[in-house]
């Protein structure tokens, strides 16, 4: 008999790898680690220095992308050692503080994508500054092997 908690695993995993395709033939929603054969991590890398435009509920913010840091290595054998690890750091004005939590991050190169940030204490000099942090499959298969191995908790 199947459970619940399965049934829900199993939906997820066929609307997680099914959306991917989609996602990507969206005007103005693209998914930059997963075309044009270059990583996320890449993508980001061309864009330090330069502006995102953050939408909020009263407009928009605009922040600059001012670091971007490799994450170390998984375990080997995990089930997440494929996977792409960095973090962002953003600086914005003080000004215009975002709270925690995910926005849409327009850029002129990159394109849109959501992006969950968090602040990094309070605003300095007039800057408030936040990150995000990345550890994503790589491709759809990862993806859907790690959603099939997740534990049903």
């Amino acid at each position: 008999m199947i459970t619940r908690r399965r049934f829900i695993r199993d939906c997820s995993l066929v609307a997680a790898t099914a959306a991917a395709p989609a996602a990507l033939a969206r005007p103005g929603l693209r998914q930059p680690g997963l075309a044009g054969g270059r990583s996320l991590y890449e993508h980001f890398a061309t864009a330090l220095s330069t502006p995102f435009i953050v939408r909020v509920a009263s407009g928009t913010v605009k922040v600059v992308l001012v670091e971007i840091t490799p994450g170390s290595p998984g375990q080997p054998n995990a089930e997440d050692a494929r996977n792409e690890r960095f973090s962002l750091l953003f600086r914005g004005a003080a000004s215009q503080p975002l709270e925690q939590g995910t926005y849409f991050f327009d850029h002129s190169r990159i394109g849109r994508m959501g992006v969950f940030i968090v602040p990094l204490g309070p605003a300095d000099a007039g800057a408030s500054y936040y990150e995000a942090v990345f550890n994503h499959a790589v491709s759809p298969a990862d993806l859907a092997a790690q959603l099939a191995r997740a534990p049903l908790t």
